[in-house]
């Protein structure tokens, strides 16, 4: 009786080398071959105002971040008048009344504001 190694359905199966399909560097150079076609007078208008990935990326960034410094600015302002003031008045004598003063000081600030904001 003689015994024979024969191989089952189990067997192994190793995949193949990716390469380039059996081509060598030399064998795709010589089968490109030839003048590469002159680019067309729109083609380079058209990649010229094109914008890499990376620009339009550091632009978006730019933009967003003198935004949210302006926001920021704006939010420590106050407001376009500028940030919001304490006064206080104190009377050193007793001929000048604070209340009334504090008054008439406020009625003229809002007159100013009022003939600031028309202009």
């Amino acid at each position: 009786m003689s015994h024979r190694h024969e191989p089952s359905s189990l067997k192994q199966t190793n995949k193949k080398h990716k390469g380039k399909n059996g081509r060598g560097k030399r064998n795709i150079k010589l089968t490109q071959g030839g003048k590469i076609q002159k680019l067309k007078l729109s083609d380079t208008a058209s990649l010229i105002n094109s914008v890499s990935k990376s620009n339009r990326l550091n632009q978006l960034n730019q933009t967003r971040k003198n935004k949210r410094l302006e926001l920021i600015n704006k939010k420590r302002i106050g407001s376009s008048f500028g940030p919001p003031k304490v006064i206080a008045f104190i009377s050193l004598n007793d001929f000048i009344e604070t209340i009334e003063f504090s008054e008439s000081f406020l009625k003229f600030q809002s007159n100013t504001f009022v003939n600031n904001a028309d202009n």
